[in-house]
């Protein structure tokens, strides 16, 4: 029973930290963009 509370705690911390990773590298993206976007230039089709 230990044992099975030990599993689901570390699948549960496994999945948040993914997830939080991936938040981390959209995030990273969209500050990316907007670094690069500049609202004088003519837009790129």
């Amino acid at each position: 029973m230990i044992t099975s509370a030990f599993t689901l705690a570390t699948v549960i911390r496994d999945q948040q930290e993914g997830s939080s990773v991936i938040s981390r590298i959209d995030e990273a993206r969209v500050q990316e963009m907007l670094a690069d976007y500049d609202p004088f230039t003519p837009a790129k089709l």
